[in-house]
């Protein structure tokens, strides 16, 4: 599979694991993914997406409780001020 079908379905998994459950994104995964090798793809497909500038917990806040709307506010928050202080 090429890196732009990849980047599609990695796209749309970022959109669906906070949407649908774990059983439910693995049979869709198993259906997009056929080719040998596609997972193993993904995985850095994935990776490469992640910002590295901020912590485990920070990137993975959503899933550990609070409001999901004012977590994202924080994130936006959080990456205007990086964005600010690079500028300065």
């Amino acid at each position: 599979m090429d890196t732009n079908r990849l980047t599609e379905i990695a796209a749309q998994l970022v959109a669906r694991v906070r949407e649908d459950d774990p059983e439910a994104n693995g049979r869709w995964l198993a259906a997009v993914l056929r080719e040998p090798g596609d997972w193993f793809r993904l995985a850095f497909v994935l990776a490469a997406a992640v910002p590295d500038d901020q912590t485990w917990t920070q990137l993975t806040a959503w899933h550990t409780g609070g409001d999901p709307i004012e977590l994202r506010r924080q994130q936006w928050r959080d990456a205007q001020r990086r964005r600010k202080e690079r500028a300065a």
